[in-house]
């Protein structure tokens, strides 16, 4: 993933400097509360690690949709 990718799929370029570090792994887990459940472990890596910014997860079903399309089919830039 580019960092101009990154920045579309975001909507920020607060995740430049991760991106940047090397390959990028993106999963999409589906169905009831699947966000809430990636959001809880997301948490516990951060606080396992003391490393935030490491994993990302939508904070929206709507924006994750949108991050989906944006990720697994990319525009070209």
């Amino acid at each position: 993933m580019k960092e101009v990718e990154a920045s579309n799929i975001f909507g920020t370029d607060s995740y430049n400097s991760v991106i940047s570090r090397g390959p990028v792994i993106a999963l999409q887990h589906c169905g009831q509360d699947a966000i809430k459940n990636s959001q809880e472990v997301a948490k516990s890596i951060a606080l396992e690690t003391g490393s935030t910014g490491l994993v990302y997860v939508s904070s929206h079903p709507e924006t994750a949709l949108q991050q989906i399309r944006l990720t697994f089919n990319p525009i070209d830039t």
